[in-house]
């Protein structure tokens, strides 16, 4: 159905705009309808939990070889921008708000990196001055 929908719309694509959100694309017939919406005109795809903290290095080191990659949570998110020909720096925020704490975002990032990259902790997690207590509340 998926392989369908991406050949009408190579023909004739929709007038108005086309929105996915909340998909990984971890699927092939998903990923694949992702990447048609990305190719349309009118077409966004806004991806849950983006990790835009990631080094280049940890990216690329995703399908190289150089990680067990398929299970990490960004692993998905790379072979889809691979497949639209982009890089993840390409990927545009999807809102210009400040993300509630940056300081929290890069933690998380630092502590979801690949298991043979977890050294990075002991260096980047120092330079982590500006993280705020726990959420109150």
């Amino acid at each position: 159905m998926a392989e369908a929908l991406v050949q009408a719309w190579a023909e004739a694509p929709p007038e108005g705009p086309v929105i996915v959100a909340g998909s990984t694309g971890s699927r092939g017939a998903t990923a694949l309808f992702l990447q048609a919406v990305a190719r349309l005109p009118q077409g966004a795809v806004l991806l849950p939990g983006f990790d835009f903290d990631l080094p280049d290095a940890v990216w690329t080191g995703l399908d190289d070889g150089t990680f067990p990659a398929e299970d990490h949570p960004q692993y998905r998110f790379w072979t889809l921008t691979r497949a639209l020909g982009l890089a993840p720096r390409d990927v545009a925020r999807w809102s210009e708000a400040p993300a509630p704490s940056d300081a929290r975002n890069r933690l998380v990032s630092l502590a979801l990196r690949p298991a043979p990259v977890t050294d990075q902790w002991l260096t980047e997690g120092a330079r982590l001055t500006d993280l705020a207590g726990p959420p109150q509340g």
